[in-house]
């Protein structure tokens, strides 16, 4: 983790042990990596938006926040759900869509609550598996530039066992009270 980070509140400065242990990549801990969670504007100013919108909704659903970013872009997220490839296509051009917006906001917020909170909000973590697999598709990894296609298709499988991590801790974990 770059030390600029720290110094401009991106990153809490002590994340839990079990944080640091599934995100061991150095590119998790990166905002100028267009490949990162929090590399493209879009991941950046979502992982910045996470922050102040916790300050202010400390038991808000971080879905929620997601889709308040997602229309402060001025785009829907109605569509978050698909994955069949032809149909991620036809909404694409249907829509004019951006191919990476919706899913680096959703991708990038479950990242900052995880980095922030040590878990991520069921449906959250849900949402971030799909638009992480969506991601991975050829249709989607095309739009890349060649020269860092390969590196974004594997950091975006790194992303999707971590999530995968993340999802099996979460569910080991016993919420009724005792």
């Amino acid at each position: 983790m770059e030390q600029n980070e720290l110094e401009r509140g991106f990153f809490p400065q002590n994340p839990c042990s079990e944080v640091k242990a599934i995100l061991k990549e150095a590119f998790f801990w990166e905002t100028v990596n267009e490949t990162s969670p929090f590399g493209s504007e879009y991941g950046a100013d979502t992982l910045i938006g996470f922050v102040e919108w916790r300050a202010k909704n400390p038991q808000g659903k971080v879905l929620e926040f997601a889709f308040l970013e997602i229309e402060s872009f001025g785009f829907e997220h109605t569509h978050l759900k698909v994955l069949d490839e032809n149909k991620v296509r036809n909404l694409v051009s249907q829509y004019q869509l951006d191919p990476f917006a919706q899913d680096w906001i959703v991708i990038a917020a479950a990242f900052a609550q995880y980095v922030w909170e040590g878990n991520i909000d069921s449906a959250l973590l849900s949402q971030a598996v799909i638009s992480t697999r969506r991601q991975k598709t050829a249709f989607i990894l095309e739009y890349w530039n060649p020269s860092v296609r390969e590196e974004r298709a594997e950091k975006l499988e790194v992303m999707l066992r971590s999530l995968e991590v993340i999802k099996r801790n979460s569910s080991n974990i016993n919420l009724e009270e005792p």
